[in-house]
């Protein structure tokens, strides 16, 4: 019996023993970067472009200013619903703890839903960004202006009485939680690595106090300090005339505002120029993971010229399925299910942000990948079909911007946020429509004048030894996600 107890000992040592060694990871050896061949396919019918390309969104405009309203004419549509949306927007500063209001606002959102009774309240929407918050209604012409004032409503100092502030703070620790175990986190990470600590925008979300702390007062306090140098806007879909101008200015009378415009939030002087370090890999650690989440990316100065830099560039590498990197990391070499390119153009920061994710045996060749074709696209022309190829991949989705009307009120109130007029718009589309291959290479050769910083979320212990060798250059520094 001694024997058989030793054996089983023995056995169960060397299992366990087994089990605390590192799976051997055989990493992918990298392979030069290739590029799509845009030819021409056999029979394809032609396709060609007006000299000017439209959409609804050239019907949009400022149809009246009402004291602090301004009133907008949104294109109309074949739907017999009017659309309304009711936004309040700054664009000289981010808007503080706009995520608590955005989870008050939806939670309010259902109370309505279960309490009014407009016809059309089930259709009430709530959207937010950093510069902006927006309630929106698609309702029929009986009720037009009882769905307008039920948005004002919303605005009023107790329109937040009756809400839960503690389901509101279990909602945001959700958030928190959910976020760390998808792997989001390393989206507010690189907000801070590529914008700065200080910068107002990491400074406006996720304030952990209101996730352990939070009451009505507080809420409504919150809500009342977004009116501070905000302007309200109202889009509408329904033809507007005189006599719907005299009917909303009662109804808009009660929306209140502050008549002191904040000094704007300089991104250079409100010391938050980026410290992060091009020399460096970034590497949030997970022990475990199965996949690396890459991010690669740049600041950019905060020009006009850049901004277009920046979206041609995100576009030309980072579209999928023609994308140069979706071409050659998905569809060639198989490292990953999507890579992609996003240009963030906002009034206080403009960044150019490559990502996706892959196996962990792919990490070293995916994130080399991405840099291959960076270098190559300020070193080569590209060919005159893959020009083309991307001048009508970006007229084409600047019409289908307005192709129904929640893409049409989002892009809208991002031209107001970087108080881009229609005209300004028309005129950046056509320089996009006569882009050569030299343009497309000095817009690269300007913007990609450094190597990029990088950011990746892995399993340190695997992944640390292989980057260390196939980029001796970086030093990798091990950070910790955001509390």
């Amino acid at each position: 019996m001694r024997t058989i107890t030793r054996a089983l000992g023995a056995v169960l040592a060397i299992l366990l023993t087994q089990g605390c060694q590192q799976t051997r990871v055989d990493f992918t050896p990298h392979q030069a970067p290739s590029i799509a061949e845009f030819s021409s396919l056999t029979g394809a019918p032609e396709i060609t472009f007006p000299a000017k390309v439209s959409n609804a969104l050239d019907n949009a405009y400022l149809y009246q200013q009402l004291d602090h309203v301004s009133v907008h004419q949104l294109p109309h549509t074949t739907s017999k619903l009017n659309y309304i949306n009711l936004v309040l927007l700054n664009s000289q500063q981010p808007m503080a703890d706009i995520d608590v209001i955005q989870t008050a606002f939806r939670q309010k959102a259902l109370m309505l839903a279960n309490s009014s009774s407009l016809s059309c309240i089930e259709t009430l929407q709530v959207s937010a960004g950093v510069h902006h918050i927006s309630l929106s209604l698609a309702c029929p012409n009986e009720a037009l202006f009882d769905a307008i004032t039920l948005l004002v409503e919303q605005w009023q100092p107790d329109s937040f009485a009756a809400l839960d502030t503690q389901r509101i703070q279990r909602n945001l620790k959700l958030n928190k939680h959910i976020n760390a175990y998808s792997g989001a986190e390393i989206d507010r990470a690189w907000a801070k690595l590529i914008l700065g600590e200080l910068h107002p925008y990491n400074q406006s979300l996720n304030n952990p106090q209101w996730q352990d702390e939070l009451d009505n007062l507080q809420l409504t306090n919150i809500q009342t300090q977004l009116l501070d140098g905000a302007q309200w806007h109202l889009l509408l879909s329904h033809s507007l005339n005189d006599a719907i101008i005299a009917k909303l200015k009662p109804i808009l009378k009660p929306l209140t505002h502050s008549s002191v415009a904040p000094e704007r939030l300089n991104s250079v002087d409100s010391a938050a120029a980026t410290t992060a370090s091009n020399q460096l890999i970034y590497l949030i650690d997970s022990p475990g993971a199965v996949q690396t989440q890459v991010r690669v990316g740049y600041r950019l100065p905060d020009t006009k010229i850049a901004a277009q830099q920046c979206q041609l560039l995100a576009r030309w590498l980072g579209r999928s399925f023609s994308g140069r990197l979706y071409y050659d990391l998905r569809e060639t070499r198989g490292l990953t299910y999507g890579v992609y390119g996003r240009c963030f153009r906002n009034p206080q920061a403009t960044t150019l942000k490559f990502f996706g994710q892959t196996k962990v045996q792919h990490t070293g060749t995916f994130m080399q990948g991405i840099l291959d074709h960076i270098n190559l696209a300020k070193s080569a022309l590209a060919a005159p079909a893959e020009v083309d190829a991307l001048s009508h991949y970006m007229t084409s989705q600047y019409q289908l911007n307005a192709s129904n009307i929640q893409s049409t009120q989002a892009y809208y109130i991002n031209q107001l946020t970087l108080n881009i007029s229609q005209q300004e718009r028309q005129k950046q589309l056509q320089r996009l429509m006569q882009i050569d291959a030299n343009y497309l290479n000095q817009a690269a050769a300007s913007i990609f004048t450094e190597s990029p910083i990088i950011l990746i979320r892995a399993d340190a212990e695997i992944v640390t030894p292989h980057l260390r060798q196939m980029f001796p250059e970086r030093k990798i520094k091990v950070i910790k996600p955001p509390a």
